[in-house]
């Protein structure tokens, strides 16, 4: 998790981030900083400025820690940190520092640059639950016995990822093509569906991610928002309708742009 307050390590202690400044620096990170738009404050999300996305190059430390007890008569929690802080950041933008705590091991620079690495992806494990349930409506299944939720669900997260993919992949490398991510008969249908609105095929994977995002734009709310019934049945012994067809990747190429667009950093080890 990430560290927020600078708690002291002890009744008379040093503080947290104190104490992780201080370290040697061993080995960098460049992690690449999506950019932001600017956001008024509202009664559920704050005012947030305007940032432009960049390349932060940062210094990585590590360190064991143990963190005092909050319970009387609890012992101490043994954790391992990870300090990542920017190093030259552009002027005016505040610089990146994380402090990473877990209970995983860590005893070298590497293992640092792991550690910062699962942080990294977070947000993209929190896009495939917001798509899970926005998207497949996961939370509005009705069924009746616990293993067919369960292969349901299972189902739900394939098309989820891959609703994902097929988004990060239209926006990051919307030049490919669009057999990446779809299949013939996919194709096709968005071919016929580009005409009957008056637009042309599409021509690269961009093309065909937006003429998906149209389509689903003009489904009606009745379609959308279906009875619970509709998808299971009153009957508990009735089975779900077959999903949609699951293209996957073919190629090595598409399998490094999506390592690529899930890593999001690269590292470089040594002394600065």
């Amino acid at each position: 998790m990430r560290a927020k307050h600078d708690r002291r390590l002890g009744p008379d202690g040093p503080k947290l981030f104190a104490v992780m400044r201080a370290g040697a620096a061993g080995g960098h990170v460049e992690i690449e900083i999506d950019r932001l738009s600017e956001r008024e404050k509202s009664s559920r999300k704050p005012a947030r400025p305007k940032r432009a996305g960049r390349l932060a190059r940062a210094e990585v430390r590590h360190k064991k820690l143990a963190l005092p007890a909050t319970a009387p008569g609890a012992d101490p929690m043994p954790v391992s940190a990870a300090h990542v802080v920017e190093t030259s950041p552009p002027e005016g933008e505040k610089a990146v520092e994380w402090l990473l705590l877990t209970g995983l091991e860590v005893n070298d620079i590497d293992a640092a640059v792991e550690v910062v690495g699962f942080y990294l992806r977070r947000w993209r494990v929190e896009e495939l639950f917001r798509v899970l349930k926005s998207g497949c409506r996961a939370e509005h299944l009705a069924f009746h016995a616990a293993d067919r939720l369960q292969r349901a669900i299972a189902i739900n997260t394939v098309i989820a990822w891959r609703l994902m993919a097929m988004t990060l992949l239209g926006r990051d490398v919307p030049e490919c093509d669009a057999e990446l991510m779809f299949t013939d008969i996919e194709l096709r249908f968005l071919r016929d569906y580009a005409d009957d609105i008056g637009r042309s095929p599409p021509p690269n994977l961009g093309a065909a991610v937006l003429l998906v995002a149209s389509s689903a734009a003009t489904r009606t709310e009745s379609t959308i928002r279906r009875p619970a019934t509709s998808s299971c049945g009153g009957d508990t012994n009735e089975s779900p309708p077959p999903p949609s067809v699951i293209a996957w990747p073919r190629d090595g190429a598409s399998d490094q742009v999506l390592s690529r667009t899930n890593s999001g950093y690269r590292v470089e080890l040594g002394t600065t």
